[in-house]
């Protein structure tokens, strides 16, 4: 995490924009993706454990890119499963 705040550019190419170049590759050849996120992608100000369907609010670099990669992958419609690690 510390190195994307540091390397904004590189962390937008790796966390943001390779997983949407991954899902529009196995899009419709019944090959499913399974991508590792991070809870960063939420504020962290929550009294209760996140649900994926808690509103995002990264902090950071890291987060923002994360957060973006799920949603690029998620544009292609590929069989995707995306799982937030804390």
């Amino acid at each position: 995490m510390d190195k994307a705040e540091g390397e904004g550019e590189l962390a937008r190419c790796i966390n943001a924009e390779a997983p949407g170049t991954l899902g529009d590759l196995l899009h419709g050849r019944g090959i499913p993706i399974v991508h590792y996120s991070t809870d960063f992608v939420f504020s962290g100000s929550a009294e209760r454990p996140y649900r994926e369907d808690d509103e995002p609010g990264p902090l950071n670099i890291y987060g923002e890119t994360k957060l973006r990669g799920e949603q690029a992958l998620m544009t292609t419609g590929a069989n995707a499963i995306i799982l937030r690690t804390s």
